[in-house]
């Protein structure tokens, strides 16, 4: 590193597994968030209004703007949440996911918002075909339906929207992680751009670009492995 005089594998070691942490809550409560909660047709329209609502912020409103509001809502009014800031593990498992709230909801809310959007219009088309009317005039409960058949059936696309999202999920890191104070990789690509360490640049756009491979990868992996039509046969 040009500006810090350190192995930049050293840096990007540091600063990684908060990142891998923070996006990982974030895509696993997005995710199951959008297909169980929009799944629950049985109470349909206290549902729609919800997501509606959250999906319509999540993606209008931008990260920052979130995070600040979130910040003055239940750090200075409310005082409940610190304002910024990170404590490890080694502090203790309380103080560490009291700091991970706020950041998580953050990055949340546009990924859910997103991934109501996808499984909304899939869920849809699958709800029409055939063998979901064979269920309902077999007497089976429209929860058991939703979640027994539609659902398997939508969340392919969702899969895949997941898997693309690691580049954007980068891109709000950055912001989120700079408006919280938070020492992972994207206050080290501001502080690399700031200082025009091209090192720390170099070698964070490469990590990024595994990483992105890898999961598209696995994404691959578990849609086959959800739809067995997709398997190739030697």
């Amino acid at each position: 590193s040009y500006s810090t005089q350190q192995p930049v594998a050293q840096m990007i070691a540091d600063a990684l597994p908060l990142t891998l942490e923070l996006a990982s809550w974030a895509i696993l409560i997005a995710f199951l968030g959008a297909t169980l909660i929009n799944s629950a047709t049985f109470m349909k329209k206290l549902v729609d209004r919800l997501t509606a609502a959250i999906s319509i912020v999540g993606i209008t409103v931008p990260n920052f703007f979130l995070g600040l509001l979130l910040i003055y809502l239940f750090s200075v009014q409310l005082r409940w949440l610190p304002t910024t800031g990170w404590s490890p593990w080694s502090r203790g498992a309380g103080q560490h996911l009291i700091h991970m709230i706020l950041p998580i909801i953050t990055l949340t809310t546009f990924y859910f918002s997103s991934f109501t959007l996808v499984y909304k219009a899939e869920y849809q088309s699958v709800k029409g075909n055939l063998y979901i009317q064979a269920a309902r005039s077999k007497g089976l409960s429209e929860a058991r339906i939703s979640y027994r058949h539609i659902l398997p059936n939508s969340i392919l696309p969702l899969i895949t929207y997941a898997g693309l999202s690691l580049g954007q999920l980068v891109g709000g890191a950055v912001v989120t992680e700079t408006v919280f104070s938070m020492p992972g990789m994207g206050r080290l690509v501001v502080e690399a751009i700031s200082s025009r360490d091209f090192p720390v640049m170099l070698s964070v756009g490469m990590v990024i670009i595994v990483g992105v491979m890898i999961l598209n990868l696995v994404a691959d992996i578990t849609y086959s492995l959800v739809n067995p039509l997709v398997r190739t046969s030697a």
